[in-house]
């Protein structure tokens, strides 16, 4: 025998579990490559040959590190962005459902009401 309402409730938390898995995900492959960019934009005088020695070793390390940061800034941000959707989701009550009135029938008069 198997009770449903259990089965509604784990379903429920499976999708929650998917939903949260997914927005993980989409943060640290939207960071890397946000952090990629930044590194290689960073890095094009050294990547041009622009730069060499003491120069090409400070554009890699501040290059490095810029990406590194804004990579992790653009994961921190998505995932404190889903935690607020989700808990403003959760605390919003869902709406009542609306009451049905009855038909009215055309031609029927029901009289005065008491």
């Amino acid at each position: 025998m198997t009770d449903r309402g259990n089965a509604a409730t784990r379903s429920g938390n499976a999708a929650e579990r998917d939903g949260t898995t997914v927005e993980i995900a989409f943060a640290l492959l939207t960071g890397a490559l946000l952090g990629t960019l930044v590194v290689l934009a960073l890095s094009a005088p050294v990547l041009l040959g622009r730069a060499h020695g003491h120069a090409a070793a400070v554009w890699w390390t501040t290059a490095t590190v810029t990406g590194c940061t804004t990579g992790l800034a653009r994961v921190v941000s998505v995932l404190w962005r889903y935690d607020r959707r989700r808990r403003l989701s959760r605390a919003i009550p869902a709406a009542p459902a609306p009451t049905r009135r009855p038909a009215r029938r055309v031609g029927h008069d029901p009289g005065p009401r008491a």
